[in-house]
């Protein structure tokens, strides 16, 4: 997605240039990192380059710096060991004894980290600037290890002879020598030359000559000064030069091997929560590896967490040490499912990278869940985070697992689910744990915690189709694939037109069917393709400022049967999974995402291809997005378009203002009050205020209510004042929607009696909207919709309900054509009566959703 990039080559720097605008794709957020010199670290994910051995997600990583440029672009350098923009300090496990040297560059290029691990003692970490005096880096490993000497040297072989010699390049002695040599010149030049003679500010300084280090040998491949090739340097041998591999470091008599570009564990973690069967997937990034040995260890010992320490220079810091008395080898693949005999443990994750070069690198553990962001004061928080608890799951995914099990599809049927997952935010944030789900226990509302149930739900129910909605992208690269991969489901990923790393997900059985194509349709901009949509949605400015704002996109897949029935094999199957809009006052930008992906699959692929559209439609079955897949289409005089016009003056300007609103603004069954009353009062298309009044009047004296109700004329009053009136439907709507959000109390007692004087009957819009013609009018921003498609509604069950004393409503549909399609049945519902009782989510029912689940049928219409 970058509109202009070019390519340069400088040495092994390849040096990448993008627009600022275009800095990432929307796809692929990046992941950013800052220092406290302020440079940035972008960390991009290349979804086309799929290897294991860079992220555990199977997706290729570079990570960048980001240098600010006086242009309108800005510089990205692969970094080179990008791990060490946090300060120098790192443990290394299992490094003791070993003999080596380990050398890498860090802090962008500028300092060489180097790691001695004597053969006896302890390891010792130093940092030297790369173009620092090797003498100088020397004295300072001298004086850590606490030896007699060190040094370094090279093996150069005689061009006469051929012999290899060993030739010393550096020494610790030279430093100390040279430095007692130039205190003693500094005093006889301080003595030779008045003091007063020196700028201001240098007067009294030490300024020590130039020293030659004649018992220096060139370093080879490196020329010597004036071009020479004797063995004489005025600056002495640079660091980076000098700490390479193949040269040795002498520690007094001891001979140690230098390696560099050592394999690095940048970053591990690993989800918490862990619950029995749910797999243990590790989250890493390696650098200057290839592979790398995993070692799963279950603990029950009070595990003594090591010195703090965010990243070090060898790679992520170590969470604990291994103690192989007591803690237990469990497992050695790269992932670890829990078993029953480790309830009540910790698990701890080791891994090894390594590499042909470079060999095996610092082993790095995590301890499961310790990461994970917790109250640390609620203890049985901490201890369900950080240790194995069993799998509890609800009576609705034991049913449906039964079901699945009874119920063994042939070949040529197949199983389709839409499960909205309860994004992150929306379930783990200040606001919703005060306003929308203040009896739910925090343990309930951790996003690894609700994953965990709802990936083994989706699972249980041997779906072969599955559409999710609400997907983080780390919850789908880091739980969802590889725990659904296991149950032999392929997925597909498609972030949201935000920068929030969130979007829909789609998997399919990859033993029956396989995936020929997939595509993101951005419901932002994408109607501009369709003259008549790009007509009316760009006539109406807030229309058109509305669409491109509401970052929705659907996700549209094609599928080709391959379950070996010989009627159906190689049939063709598109898929669109959608999330439509979910504000409650845009139910016209909704019916028009909608239109607009039907659109887009009519202009992909031929109309004999049968289509499923499933998903959350944040919207009832009486909706008008409903209502048209099912007629066909959508008469400008529906209502819709009235009700649609007042969103316009729901305008929050904070967050704060936002989230406060959402408590107020109308819903499903506040609209059909305000269709019912105009459809009943109004006359000719217009509501006059002495009807409205004249209806909340007779209300009262059949009704022995609050003292408030004396309140409500007056408000209704000042609400619909008569010298404005008489109101149509659009005006009639937008003031009934304000009065909600500021007469909270007054209106409340408007719609009581509205439902006491009518019974509450719902408005069926089939039966008014008859010839064209409505009682509502026409709104001033209003359009015929119509489509081609034959859709049935696969299944009818309430799939939502949130919160305390919550109401189950059908959100979530399963849309099929007829053509090609046949129904054969849907899944028990849905959500049991003591978890309503007790408010949706709970400790079982993950998410305000459930899962949807129909079964269908392929059978031969034609060829396709």
């Amino acid at each position: 997605h970058h509109n202009k990039h070019h390519h340069h080559h400088n040495k092994h720097q390849r040096l990448v240039w993008l627009t600022a605008t275009k800095l990432w794709s929307r796809n692929n957020p990046p992941h950013i990192h800052c220092n406290k010199n302020r440079k940035f670290l972008f960390t991009v994910t290349n979804t086309h380059h799929r290897n294991s051995l860079f992220s555990q997600t199977g997706h290729q990583t570079t990570r960048f710096l980001l240098q600010h440029s006086p242009s309108a672009s800005v510089f990205l350098k692969p970094s080179q060991s990008a791990a060490t923009l946090i300060p120098l300090r790192s443990l290394m496990l299992g490094r003791e004894g070993l003999g080596e040297v380990l050398v890498c560059e860090h802090e962008i290029g500028s300092k060489l980290a180097i790691l001695v691990s004597p053969k006896n003692g302890k390891p010792v970490v130093v940092q030297r600037d790369i173009d620092g005096n090797l003498e100088q880096s020397l004295h300072r490993l001298k004086k850590k290890l606490k030896c007699s000497s060190v040094s370094l040297r090279t093996t150069r072989i005689d061009p006469d002879s051929g012999v290899p010699t060993h030739c010393v390049i550096g020494s610790s002695l030279s430093y100390s020598s040279n430095k007692d040599m130039s205190s003693s010149s500094l005093a006889s030049s301080s003595t030779s030359r008045p003091s007063s003679t020196l700028p201001k500010g240098l007067q009294n300084a030490a300024v020590p000559p130039k020293a030659k280090h004649h018992e220096m040998l060139a370093v080879p491949g490196v020329p010597a000064p004036n071009g020479e090739k004797g063995t004489e340097r005025d600056d002495g041998v640079k660091n980076v030069e000098a700490f390479v591999a193949g040269n040795e470091l002498l520690i007094d008599d001891v001979v140690l091997s230098i390696r560099s570009q050592v394999p690095q564990v940048y970053s591990l973690s690993v989800r918490g929560f862990p619950m029995v069967s749910s797999p243990l997937v590790p989250v890493l990034m390696l650098e200057n590896a290839h592979e790398a040995e995993f070692a799963w260890y279950r603990s029950s010992r009070a595990l003594i967490k090591l010195p703090p320490t965010s990243r070090g220079v060898f790679g992520a810091s170590s969470h604990c040490s291994i103690e192989e008395e007591t803690d237990v080898l469990i497992g050695k693949e790269k992932t670890y499912i829990p078993t029953v005999e480790d309830i009540g443990h910790r698990i701890i994750c080791a891994v090894t990278p390594q590499s042909a070069i470079g060999g095996k690198g610092c082993t790095v553990t995590r301890v499961v869940g310790e990461d994970d962001r917790v109250d640390k004061s609620n203890k049985e928080e901490v201890v369900a985070a950080r240790t194995v608890q069993g799998m509890e799951l609800s009576s609705t995914i034991l049913k449906r697992a039964d079901f699945a099990k009874e119920n063994v599809l042939f070949r040529g049927a197949f199983r389709v689910m839409t499960y909205n997952l309860l994004f992150d935010a929306f379930c783990d944030s200040d606001f919703a744990r005060k306003h929308l789900y203040p009896y739910l226990k925090p343990i309930y509302s951790k996003m690894n915690f609700r994953l965990r149930l709802e990936t083994e739900g989706i699972s249980l129910s041997h779906a072969d189709i599955i559409c999710l909605q609400e997907v983080g992208y780390s919850d789908y690269f880091e739980v969802l694939e590889p725990h659904l991969g296991q149950a032999g489901l392929q997925g597909v990923y498609a972030n949201k037109i935000s920068r929030v790393a969130w979007g829909l997900a789609m998997f399919y059985r990859r033993d029956r069917w396989s995936l020929l194509e997939t595509r993101r349709v951005d419901l932002t901009t994408v109607w501009e393709r369709y003259p008549y949509l790009k007509e009316f949605i760009s006539g109406n400015e807030f229309l058109d400022a509305t669409v491109r704002a509401t970052t929705s996109i659907g996700q549209i897949s094609l599928l080709r049967c391959a379950d070996g029935n010989h009627n159906v094999i190689g049939k063709l199957v598109c898929v669109i999974n959608a999330h439509l809009f979910s504000h409650p006052l845009a139910p016209h930008i909704r019916l028009l995402q909608v239109a607009t992906l039907l659109e887009y699959a009519k202009m992909a692929y031929d109309k004999s291809v049968p289509v499923i559209l499933c998903g959350d439609f944040n919207a009832t079955e009486e909706s008008a997005s409903i209502r048209f897949l099912l007629n066909k289409k959508i008469p400008r005089t529906d209502p819709v378009w009235a009700e649609g016009a007042c969103l316009y003056s729901f305008k929050s300007e904070t967050q704060k203002a936002r989230e406060e609103n959402w408590l107020s603004v109308l819903r499903h069954n506040d609209v059909n009050a305000a269709r019912l009353v105009f459809l009943k009062l109004s006359v000719d298309g217009v509501l006059h205020t002495n009807a409205l009044l004249g209806m909340v009047s007779s209300a009262s004296e059949s009704d022995t209510g609050s003292d408030a109700r004396a309140n409500v004329s007056q408000v209704l009053n000042s609400t619909y004042p008569e010298s404005e009136g008489p109101f149509s439907y659009e005006k009639f709507f937008q003031r009934f929607a304000m009065l909600k959000l500021k007469e909270r109390e007054a209106f409340d007692i408007l719609v009581s009696d509205i439902v006491h004087t009518w019974d509450a009957s719902v408005v069926d819009l089939d039966k008014v909207l008859v010839d064209g013609t409505s009682p509502f009018g026409v709104a001033s921003s209003a359009i015929d919709l119509a489509h081609d498609y034959n859709f049935e509604l696969g299944v009818r069950t309430p799939t939502y309900a949130a919160g305390m004393d919550p109401r189950p409503a059908q959100v979530d549909f399963i849309f099929y054509t007829k053509s090609g399609l046949d129904y054969r049945q849907d899944q028990p519902p849905a959500f049991p009566p003591e978890d309503l009782e007790r408010g949706i989510p709970s400790k079982l029912i993950p998410s305000d959703h459930v899962s949807a689940v129909v079964d269908l049928e392929l059978y031969e219409n034609e060829t396709l």
